[in-house]
């Protein structure tokens, strides 16, 4: 994944990001602008969807209440050919480790989708509402609010190693 600043005035106080294989798999949410383009490669094919996941514990701020409110203070649109814009939903996931924020990549069976993620308050960056929701860093401390691209797990034809011979159908069924 390739993060690129985008300076037209138009575009002023946005990020581009392109997510596709082989890329970096994390992008530290946490910047100084208000929105966030994801140009996604083969979503539901390579990704299935993107995963919001911080460096906090639920002691230092990452409680159920903040992600919560996270997911209540972001909005995202993707842009897809079949469909135009279509409003995307993010949901709050338990798991034994935390919660956790799930965002979809738009319809299956696209080659390319824009995302577009959004701070509600046209006034704030990703860095104010994430301090806002989790709290503000202590003196001499940090954190990230990441987000991460879960691979699709449907098309096992695309995650394959060169060396691994063993899940790659050879001719006439046979497995090489």
């Amino acid at each position: 994944m390739a993060t690129k600043k985008v300076s037209r005035t138009k575009n002023a106080g946005r990020i581009v990001y392109t997510l596709g294989k082989g890329g970096p798999s994390l992008f530290d949410l946490r910047t100084n602008t208000r929105e966030v383009i994801l140009l996604v490669t083969g979503p539901g094919m390579l990704f299935d969807h993107l995963e919001v996941l911080t460096t906090l514990s639920a002691a230092a701020g990452a409680t159920a209440r903040a992600w919560q409110a996270f997911t209540k203070g972001i909005e995202c649109v993707a842009n897809c050919s079949n469909v135009s814009k279509l409003k995307i939903m993010p949901e709050l996931k338990r798991s034994r480790v935390g919660m956790r924020v799930h965002i979809a990549l738009g319809p299956i069976g696209m080659y390319q989708t824009e995302l577009i993620l959004r701070v509600r308050k046209r006034d704030s960056t990703f860095r104010k509402f994430c301090d806002e929701v989790f709290g503000p860093p202590k003196p001499a401390a940090s954190y990230s609010v990441f987000l991460y691209p879960a691979i699709a797990s449907g098309h096992p034809e695309h995650h394959h190693r060169v060396t691994d011979f063993g899940n790659v159908p050879g001719p006439a069924g046979t497995n090489l």
